[in-house]
């Protein structure tokens, strides 16, 4: 066991592994939605998304074009947030254990409201290997970090970094 609390301060430790997912999911995320975009925009092209959003087509989904954008929205907000947490990670924020748990939270509801929804206007099979892949990830992810950011010295020494001075309150009186 260590003696001095400054060794487990840093990037060290878990927290590197931790640092290895940060690094690697805005990429990840930047690739689904290049090629999310790729795909709408060769459906447009080909004709597929005027018979699938016009309402006088065999095809026509009103929710489908709906779902098409929220998916682009979610994903782009996500990895705006993804980058974000990266900042506060490699800058050591105080914020970072608290604004990681949370974008862990909602990305797991995400996929548990959004996939549903697919499957029921859609009408495509919610859990194929690829989404039980992703479910399993997040999940297991959530399972590991969440507990590790809450328990860990190495992380409550480490995202100290703009952290608010507490202000001791005057007894004296002289403020009065």
């Amino acid at each position: 066991m260590l003696k001095n609390p400054e060794d487990l301060k840093g990037l060290g430790g878990w927290l590197f592994l931790l640092g290895i997912g940060i690094v690697f999911s805005p990429i990840a995320m930047i690739t689904e939605m290049r090629e999310l975009i790729t795909s709408i925009v060769q459906h447009i092209n080909d004709g597929t998304w005027e018979a699938l959003t016009e309402s006088s087509s065999e095809y026509y989904n009103p929710i489908l074009a709906i779902l098409i954008v929220e998916e682009i929205i979610i994903n782009g907000c996500l990895t705006l947030a993804l980058l974000y947490i990266a900042y506060l990670f490699f800058s050591k924020h105080y914020l970072f254990p608290k604004y990681y748990i949370i974008l862990q939270s909602a990305f797991l509801i995400y996929l548990f409201t959004h996939l549903p929804l697919i499957y029921y206007f859609v009408n495509k099979e919610v859990f194929d290997r690829e989404t039980q892949i992703s479910i399993w990830r997040a999940l297991l992810a959530f399972c590991i970090w969440v507990p590790y950011l809450i328990k860990s010295k190495r992380a409550n020494l480490t995202f100290v970094e703009k952290k608010p001075k507490k202000t001791e309150p005057d007894i004296t009186g002289s403020n009065l």
